[in-house]
């Protein structure tokens, strides 16, 4: 182990990172929750540009191989 620890934790504030034990384990191990609006991916560019980069290199990729993309 490196003997580093997670300060913040940043998710999207979906029904996932809500429920009643989390927020409780995250105040135990004094880690901070940081959450933006749920569903606007324009608040994680980052991420999501990644998705998209990813997802379109995947199309290219079924496109070059004749193998039908199942949309």
């Amino acid at each position: 182990m490196l003997g580093l620890r997670t300060g913040t934790i940043r998710s999207d504030g979906g029904k996932e990172d809500t429920g009643k034990d989390f927020p409780k384990w995250l105040r135990a191990k004094s880690i901070e929750h940081q959450t933006s609006t749920r569903y606007t991916a324009q608040q994680n560019g980052v991420a999501e540009r990644y998705n998209r980069t990813v997802e379109e290199h995947v199309c290219a990729i079924l496109a070059e191989t004749g193998l039908d993309d199942n949309k």
